[in-house]
């Protein structure tokens, strides 16, 4: 992978022409250059739960969150309560899972 990273961004930059250009111009292009190689080569970062209780849908609120941080802060604070009100009731769903199963396991043993 980091072999065919490296040649993709080498065949890359010899293609560029840094005759007439200033240096945040040659930067830009290198930047862009790295960027759009990285987005083509390397695979999407996945999402990984931080929290057993954590779902699905919970998860795909925070992208839209992130997505819209700084650009439109109603929206933002919006998805934030929603959000909030997802985790605490999805923390609160797993406790009583989490508490309904040892009470089963305890009347098991008792019997």
């Amino acid at each position: 992978m980091q072999k065919k990273y490296a040649v993709e961004v080498k065949n890359h930059t010899e293609q560029l022409s840094s005759d007439e250009n200033t240096a945040g111009e040659d930067w830009k292009q290198i930047e862009d250059v790295l960027q759009n190689t990285a987005e083509k080569l390397l695979p999407p970062i996945s999402r990984d739960k931080k929290q057993i209780w954590m779902s699905n849908s919970i998860l795909d609120l925070m992208t839209q969150r992130r997505s819209v941080k700084n650009k439109n802060t109603v929206k933002y604070k919006s998805l934030n309560i929603k959000i909030t009100a997802g985790c605490k009731k999805a923390i609160e769903t797993w406790i009583e899972e989490q508490c309904k199963e040892l009470e089963d396991l305890e009347n098991k043993n008792i019997q």
